[in-house]
């Protein structure tokens, strides 16, 4: 047998490793997880189309006979209906009504309606309304919604626009990529669309009311006639008059025109001396030229005309009299068949539109830029459209912005005369009023109702004869050969062609005009329903519709959706939780960090703060920013819900975002008085697909770049309804505490919640510092050596110590165990690292701390890490960006402001693979016998990863997050976690780093323990490390503490943390325990003292004044604390409490 050759060896060898490392990649490693989505079916049947019905909510059917009427209206509420039976005509109308106040859902507390005519939804509080005995057709009792004295819309019904009017705000991504900044609203864009070109009121939207407690709203909403791209908001003069005047234009007689007559005025103008030269040379007119204006010089310095005057152009019968009538004849001294031949005539003018039409459409509907625009020195031109001078203004601007003119422009640029649809001369119109018998005459219109007859405006050539005149068609221009000739039927009239949008938007492009050049419409479902404590919103995900690009076509035509507009985000219910009064009494309370309160009508408004919309959990964090922004200092928003209490009005709303909180962003803002637009308000915004800005080539030029999808999610928004006495005290005061309270309800019963807290004294957690890297030279040679901060055996020395001094409720933290120190790796095989102490050391110290009841939690990353122990690590499992940027973050250089490029960066593992790697690592942590973990890096992040087609968005990363506690739930008997969100409560035994206040943000009034408020009770949780943040005194943690109703959390070193310096790890260097004990057991006696934890959960808190606070326990403990640098005095107790220190008004017991 013959010998491979090496080079056939060496090309199998490579196949075998390319093979090889392709089995690893796809199958070996983590695993992907997939998860389904819980959303609504959406179908089409059973929605009812509103669009036959007009803009006063009306709709007539003629039937075929008495028997058909009366089968159509059985079992209609008789006011929903007017019909006309006239059996002599044999006629059979009924006019559908819509209704204003349709009863739609009822229950014991609540009805709901719903007005037909704008799709608005009320909830009325049936306590509140006027009892009534009657019933209606679906069996709900029939109040009268103007009875009720307490009522809940979901928009402004006398509004003072059109978006306080509607059920949501969409903003699109238009094929600019750019987003919208006017959204489309579901009033004017859906519910009563204006069509300006047809000047009618068009419904587009249909309601399904076969809906459990219900309706569902099916809204197509858009700008169906975009405006601006069948009339370009600049339009050069040259091309428009060569489309709609030519170089010949004859003058009508105005006065006649009023009268409904066209007659020629023996007077026409021209602008070219080749028509001019043509005319006279023919004797069909005499020539004038004028020089008015700056004329334009030939060669030799001699003024040509700015126009030519045309008399004595009209014909002659054989009488002599003068006839209305053109000396010139049309395809042959005017629009010449043979216009490319030699000789023939170069005289050119519209037929389709007169000097009346044109001096209205294009002087007023249409004007002339009478200057460049330029800031320094702006060219001032001339605009008489009847001049052709050296500084004629180039460029007629729109000014049209209304119906009428908007008409005038459609019929005068794009509508041709059609038998079926006529397009003629006309000024005045007649208003017919439609009655009984007329109502034939006038098919689609009902008795009652106004027809406008358009009065044509008629040309008779020969007024001394009896033939009547003749309606004159109008519209477009004559159309034209490929050679430029004009072109003419049978009859030798000249054939009518019209502009093209396509043109349009070449004039948009030739000005840099950005405007959709096809309608942008958009198909979204809202349903309503209503539930025992108040309004369920439902954005329903299978129903929305975007476009699907300008050259989609379904069964060979284009669509409503053949459009490059994508969905962007959507403002849901937008003024539901709103009011305009600058004397109305309120509060939004909003949960960043610990929470927050804005007033209504803030003192703060002379400041001038902008307030701005800030995401549900956080930053994304699959982006990634190369310099600091000053936003990522804030707190997070903690929670999926927003308060809005309005004393003035006695309504109070928790809205809470159920489902897609992590596509959510809540908007709030107080009254400015300053600015008549601005409102107390809030709402959530939902956002439908990422951004990203990312940097092409070499100059780094800037784009916006966005996700290939849209969400996968249903976006269901809770709105539970309060009344008064739900939160407003017996001092008249507004208690967020009750809002807390409905917000823990809600967690609990959404998430089963069971209450954890079962100590009785204050928790003191210790966050041990193990293992570090830090770089040494040896013998010239340059290389980490692992050092120790805290061994094993060195923390349960400190345990014991602190034991010792009477400190017996304690929890232990442990980070940087592992044999990968402070640099954690994404890992399947977990050893305790050996200067520490080893596995061994490892199991002795959890030994030790299980025999002393004390709960061990070592620090476990799952969603983030510092490098990977797998094959493939960065190009396989780190999540990416929408610009492909691995999701890998760095500090920030304080003096730089930029990333610090010379430190490990954090990488966060696309969340497909938590549960993969949560099963390998706790496979290997298993043989620790530990059944508990310090999850550091779940249930409080925010990550998406787009990094394919099919985008991973942070909603779905929060359903992975869920997966995994829940995988991680059944490996441990407890965890602690790191300032959890609410949907991450559930796995919580203990947590730390809970925020202790808001983001301080500039528009924020107040500060309050909100997420505390929510939590107490459910675990214990204690605030950041004390000894880790220098921007506090450890007074204030003490303060904060007793105010909040938080345990003790410290970060320890046993090692003087002076060995950090000249390493990565300097932001441990208050850690060292030889300086903290004193203050570890101060504190805790100070807060054991104040009984807070015996037996208490944080049930009550109150602002005495700007930053002193009164704070109630369930065990009957009341303190009152001062933030202040001086004395408060309690006029109600009669005690002082002395600066930034605190008092027990009430002992707990």
């Amino acid at each position: 047998m013959k010998s491979l050759k090496f080079k056939h060896i060496l090309s199998l060898a490579i196949m075998a490793v390319i093979v090889v490392l392709l089995l690893i990649f796809f199958v070996g490693g983590l695993h992907a997880q997939s998860l389904d989505a819980n959303n609504l079916t959406f179908d089409l049947t059973g929605y009812v189309d509103y669009s036959p019905y007009d803009g006063t909510g009306n709709y007539t059917v003629e039937y075929a006979s008495e028997a058909a009427l009366n089968e159509a209206i059985a079992g209609l509420p008789a006011s929903s209906y007017t019909k006309v039976v006239d059996p002599v005509a044999e006629t059979y109308t009924v006019t559908y009504k819509l209704s204003e106040t349709r009863i739609v859902a009822q229950n014991s507390t609540y009805t709901m309606f719903l007005n037909e005519k704008t799709t608005v939804v009320s909830i009325a509080v049936n306590s509140q309304c006027t009892p009534t005995a009657e019933t209606t057709e679906a069996g709900f009792i029939a109040y009268a919604q103007s009875s009720c004295s307490t009522v809940f819309r979901t928009a402004l019904e006398s509004g003072n626009s059109t978006d306080m009017k509607s059920n949501f705000l969409l903003y699109y991504i238009g094929s600019n990529d750019k987003l919208s900044t006017i959204g489309f609203n579901t009033y004017s864009n859906s519910v009563l669309y204006n069509d300006l070109l047809y000047g009618t009121i068009k419904r587009h939207y249909q309601i399904k009311f076969d809906v459990e407690n219900g309706v569902e709203i099916l809204y197509e909403v858009g700008d169906f006639t975009v405006i601006n791209s069948f009339f370009p908001e600049d339009f050069a003069r040259d091309d428009m008059e060569n489309y709609f005047r030519g170089n010949l234009s004859f003058i009508i007689n105005a006065n006649k025109v009023n009268q409904n007559i066209m007659e020629y005025s023996d007077r026409a103008y021209t602008w070219s001396a080749e028509c001019a030269a043509y005319l006279e040379d023919k004797g069909l007119a005499t020539v004038t030229p004028i020089y008015d204006g700056n004329v334009f010089l030939d060669e030799e310095g001699n003024q040509i005309p700015s126009r030519w005057d045309l008399t004595n152009i009209l014909a002659r019968d054989d009488e002599g009299r003068v006839l209305n009538k053109l000396k010139l004849e049309i395809g042959v001294d005017y629009n010449a068949a043979d216009i490319t031949a030699e000789g023939a005539s170069p005289c050119t003018s519209n037929p389709f539109l007169n000097s009346y039409n044109y001096g209205k459409v294009f002087g007023s509907y249409y004007t002339l830029v009478n200057t460049d625009g330029a800031d320094k020195d702006p060219v001032t031109y001339n605009t008489n459209i009847n001049l052709n001078v050296q500084n004629s203004s180039p460029t007629f601007n729109l000014k049209a912005n209304s119906t009428i003119p908007f008409q005038k422009l459609f019929e005068t640029m794009y509508k041709a005369d059609l038998p079926s649809d006529r397009n003629y001369f006309y000024v005045n119109t007649q208003n017919i009023a439609i009655t009984e018998a007329n109502v034939g005459d006038y098919p689609g219109y009902e008795v009652g109702q106004t027809y406008v007859r358009k009065i044509p405006v008629v040309y008779d050539e020969n007024p001394y004869d009896e033939e009547p005149g003749v309606e004159v068609p109008i519209g477009g221009y004559q159309a034209k050969d490929e050679d430029g000739n004009f072109l003419f039927d049978e009859s030798n009239k000249p054939i009518q062609a019209v502009f093209q949008k396509d043109l349009a938007d070449l004039q948009n492009d030739d000005y840099g005009n950005e405007v959709e050049s096809n309608s942008p419409v958009f198909q979204v479902a809202m349903r309503f329903v209503l539930t025992e404590k108040g309004l369920e919103t439902t954005i329903v995900n299978d129903s929305l519709r975007e476009g699907l690009g300008s050259d989609y076509q379904l069964n060979g035509a284009y669509t409503k959706y053949s459009h490059d507009c994508l969905l962007g985000t959507i403002d849901v219910l937008p003024y539901f939780t709103s009011n305009n009064s600058l004397t109305s009494v309120g509060e939004i309370i909003l949960p960043d960090g610990s929470g927050a309160i804005m007033t209504f009508n803030s003192p703060k408004d002379e400041l001038g703060y902008t307030a701005y919309a800030k995401n549900i959990y956080g930053s994304d964090m699959a982006f990634t920013s190369k310099t600091f922004k000053e936003t990522m200092a804030n707190e997070d928003m903690m929670f999926a819900m927003y308060g809005f209490l309005d004393k003035t009005s006695g309504k109070g709303v928790l809205a809470i975002a159920d489902q897609g909180a992590n596509q959510t962003s809540i908007y709030a803002n107080f009254k400015r008085a300053d600015v008549a637009s601005t409102m107390n308000i809030a709402n959530f915004k939902a956002i439908f697909r990422e951004s990203e800005t990312v940097f092409a080539g070499t100059a780094q030029t800037p784009f916006l770049k966005w996700s290939n999808e849209f969400i996968r999610s249903d976006l269901k928004y809770i709105y539970q309804l309060m009344q008064t006495n739900d939160f407003i005290d017996n001092d008249g005061k507004i208690q967020y505490v009750t809002l807390a309270n409905k917000y823990r309800e809600y967690l609990i019963e959404k998430y089963q919640l069971v209450p954890k807290d079962l100590t009785n004294d204050t928790v003191v957690n210790l966050n041990f510092l193990g293992a570090f890297e830090k770089r040494e030279i040896t013998m010239g040679f340059v290389h980490n050596e692992k050092r120790s901060l805290t061994t094993f055996k060195q923390a349960q020395e400190i345990i014991e110590d602190l034991q010792s001094e009477g400190i017996s409720s304690l929890s232990v933290g442990y980070t940087a165990w592992t044999q990968d120190a402070m640099e954690p790796q994404a890992t399947g095989n977990v050893a305790a690292s050996r200067v520490l102490g080893g596995n061994r050391g490892f199991r002795s110290l959890a030994a030790f701390l299980k025999e002393n009841n004390i709960n061990f939690y070592p620090e476990v990353t799952v969603a983030s890490n510092k490098g990977y122990d797998f094959i493939f690590g960065n190009l396989k499992y780190t999540a990416k960006s929408i610009g492909s940027t691995y999701a890998q973050h760095r500090a920030y250089v304080l003096a730089t402001n930029m990333a610090n490029s010379t430190i490990e960066a954090l990488t966060y593992i696309s969340p497909k693979y938590y549960t993969s790697l949560s099963q390998r690592y706790f496979a290997s942590f298993d043989r620790f016998g530990v059944r508990s973990a310090y999850l550091s890096d779940l249930g409080n992040l925010r990550l998406g990863d787009y990094s394919t087609k099919s985008s991973i968005f942070a909603e779905d990363g929060m359903d992975y997050q869920i997966a995994a506690l829940e995988y991680l739930d059944g490996e441990t008997s407890s965890v602690m976690m790191s300032a959890p969100f609410d949907y991450a409560l559930k796995y919580a035994d203990f947590a730390v780093n809970v925020p202790l206040e808001s983001s301080l943000l500039g528009y924020y009034d107040y500060s309050i323990p909100f997420y505390q408020l929510v939590v107490s009770g459910l675990f214990d949780y204690a605030g950041p490390a004390i000894n880790y943040d220098s921007e506090h005194s450890m007074k204030w943690y003490l303060l904060k503490s007793l105010e909040t109703g938080s345990n003790l959390n410290f970060i320890i070193s046993y090692e003087d943390t002076r060995t950090l310096l000249e390493t990565d790890y300097t932001m441990y260097y208050n850690a060292y325990y030889a300086n903290w004990k004193s203050n570890i057991i101060y504190m805790n006696e100070v807060i054991n003292d104040a009984k807070i934890h015996y037996n208490a959960i944080l049930v009550g808190h109150k602002i005495l004044q700007d930053n002193v606070y009164q704070v109630e326990y369930s065990n009957g403990a009341v303190l009152i604390i001062n933030y202040n640098n001086t004395t408060y005095f309690d006029a109600d107790s009669g005690l002082s409490v002395r600066a930034n220190w605190f008092t027990i008004i009430e002992e707990g017991m």
